[in-house]
């Protein structure tokens, strides 16, 4: 047990013999889930630190006032939307559904802190995490006018989609996704195009999956022609 909980992120540089401490000190809280079932549901607030220690989840985002739906896998070891744990908005935007039968380890946001002030790689591996969380949102307030359909694509998908996430699938009425990625009907289409070309994705009229592991930052310099 103690060598699944040291390859979880926020535990990454941790010895076994110091996580054995830590269980004896801080109510480490572990259920099981089965396939199907919720885990979470969207608005709900974060009050715990949940890490994935088995199985997989899936993670669907969906849009207010529009029918576009973001949905992606992750797998264990990871951690489900530690971001939201602390700051004034900490409620979950998506919801979580057990893919298969999955493990998870609960922490109290108390007991979380208890963690972090008992050793400072706690501090440094959090720190990061949210480091990383604010880089990947920084790339979506930053979309300009100047840059293309696909980077504008590759950046909408990047505010939403955690690291490591695999099976990345949007569902979309045409028209919702061109109001949020701020693009016309053409100009997207052409994007699909030329990245189904590439075979980074493949894509309908409603449905959009990508065949890389996460969605890529958006390159410098990428601009419209």
């Amino acid at each position: 047990m103690f060598e699944q909980i040291a390859c979880l992120p926020l535990f990454q540089g941790v010895s076994t013999e110091r996580i054995s401490r830590l269980v004896e000190k801080i109510p480490f809280h572990f259920i099981k889930v089965k396939s199907g079932e919720t885990i979470v549901t969207a608005g709900t607030r974060c009050e715990h630190m949940r890490f994935l220690v088995s199985g997989s989840i899936r993670q669907v985002y969906r849009f207010a006032d529009t029918k576009v739906t973001v949905a992606c896998n992750l797998n264990a070891p990871d951690v489900i939307g530690a971001e939201f744990l602390f700051g004034r908005n900490n409620y979950y935007p998506f919801d979580v559904i057990a893919d298969n039968d999955a493990g998870l380890l609960l922490l109290t946001k108390r007991n979380y802190l208890a963690m972090i002030n008992s050793d400072r790689i706690f501090l440094f591996n959090i720190l990061n995490l949210l480091s990383g969380a604010a880089q990947r949102m920084s790339v979506v307030n930053n979309v300009t006018s100047v840059m293309s359909p696909t980077s504008k694509l590759k950046a909408f998908l990047s505010g939403v989609v955690p690291p490591g996430a695999v099976n990345i699938v949007v569902n979309y009425v045409m028209r919702d996704l061109c109001g949020l990625i701020g693009v016309s009907r053409q100009a997207l289409m052409t994007a699909l195009e030329t990245l189904a070309t590439d075979r980074h994705l493949t894509y309908d009229s409603n449905s959009i999956k990508w065949h890389i592991t996460e969605c890529d930052t958006v390159p410098d310099g990428d601009l419209e022609n």
